[in-house]
């Protein structure tokens, strides 16, 4: 998946689960993009995110769709 895929999935979770607000989201870098430690930090910080949402009571729709 791209940045802006996990983006438009805060956006759309974090009206309905505020506690995705106060997540460390990664940034979006402009430089070193292609580095290894720039993809790992994402990568990483990607996986916690959807350990957040997978950790909720009730999924919402959108992280089932974008499983999908």
């Amino acid at each position: 998946r791209r940045y802006s895929d996990f983006e438009a999935l805060r956006d759309a979770v974090r009206s309905v689960h505020r506690c995705v607000s106060d997540f460390d989201f990664p940034h979006k870098s402009k430089f070193n993009t292609f580095a290894d430690w720039t993809k790992e930090r994402r990568r990483t910080g990607f996986e916690d995110f959807m350990m957040l949402l997978l950790g909720f009571t009730t999924r919402p729709a959108e992280v089932d769709a974008f499983l999908e």
